[in-house]
């Protein structure tokens, strides 16, 4: 009973404190309050592209500049913060023509020249 009403006030601890909870009590992801409303993730494209896009072969992408936007099926958006996007961290090689960038999951491709080196 002791370890139930643990668990509970801890749960309305965090509801309280936060309106919504990105983790429960128990660690696991959950999802939070915006989403709830929003509903799933629908579409990842880029609202701004990176300043660079020519690159030398061995360099790595540069995300400088970029801005992703996320929409939920309610066709609300918003903008991805740098730190929960990803992408590919390897040198760029001639082979290289686009760059895959993930969040969540969903992805989106930007087109990239990479040039051999002088």
């Amino acid at each position: 009973m002791k370890n139930k009403m643990t668990k509970l006030f801890a749960i309305g601890l965090c509801v309280l404190a936060l309106g919504a909870c990105k983790k429960t009590y128990d660690g696991q992801d959950k999802a939070t309050n915006d989403e709830l409303v929003a509903g799933k993730l629908e579409k990842l494209n880029v609202e701004k592209m990176p300043t660079k896009l020519v690159y030398t072969v061995g360099e790595y992408f540069d995300d400088r500049g970029m801005e992703l936007r996320a929409t939920y099926a309610n066709k609300t958006s918003f903008l991805v913060p740098r730190e929960q996007y990803s992408f590919p961290f390897e040198k760029l090689t001639l082979e290289d023509t686009e760059i895959e960038v993930t969040y969540k999951t969903l992805k989106v491709k930007i087109n990239i020249t990479v040039g051999a080196a002088e």
